[in-house]
């Protein structure tokens, strides 16, 4: 993994510690070899790392006792799973958004705007307005730069060629 190790230690007298990875720039942390990755996928890695590179060995580890174990198929098992009033909570919210995206996608261009619950304002749509036909004229019909007809581009013949 490393390719420039110096770049992530420090120290006088030539004793090397590693440096505050909080405190490295993003080019020092990649010339170092690392992506970005979440916490979860560092400690897969690891595992995978430990077990010689075998994804298949890391479901078999033995090794109760490392404190990486219970994370070694990439999920927490800490994580505190939610109630039944919660989920139905959710759902029913995912479901209103989900109608809210459909009536929206059915009045895209009937220039209805219909509000949109909660924090989703995004997905009301109305149709194109003056401002868009300017900024993107083949959308709205009008002249493109390449033909200026509102068409597709077509090869001309040229009358004096032969």
């Amino acid at each position: 993994m490393s390719r420039d190790r110096n770049v992530g230690l420090e120290g006088p007298d030539g004793y090397k510690v590693g440096r505050d990875p909080r405190k490295m720039s993003r080019q020092e942390l990649e010339k170092l070899g690392h992506r970005p990755m979440s916490a979860g996928q560092a400690l897969r890695a690891r595992c995978v790392d430990c077990c010689g590179g075998n994804e298949g060995e890391v479901r078999l580890c033995p090794a109760t006792d490392c404190p990486s174990w219970p994370f070694r198929m990439g999920s927490s098992l800490w994580k505190k799973s939610l109630s039944e009033e919660q989920l139905a909570a959710a759902r029913a919210r995912a479901a209103k958004l989900n109608e809210a995206r459909q009536r929206a996608r059915q009045k895209s261009f009937t220039g209805v705007v219909e509000e949109v619950p909660e924090r989703d304002e995004r997905i009301s749509r109305a149709t194109p307005d003056a401002d868009d036909k300017k900024r993107h004229p083949e959308k709205a019909g009008g002249p493109s730069k390449t033909t200026g007809s509102g068409g597709p581009a077509v090869a001309k013949e040229d009358p004096d060629a032969t």
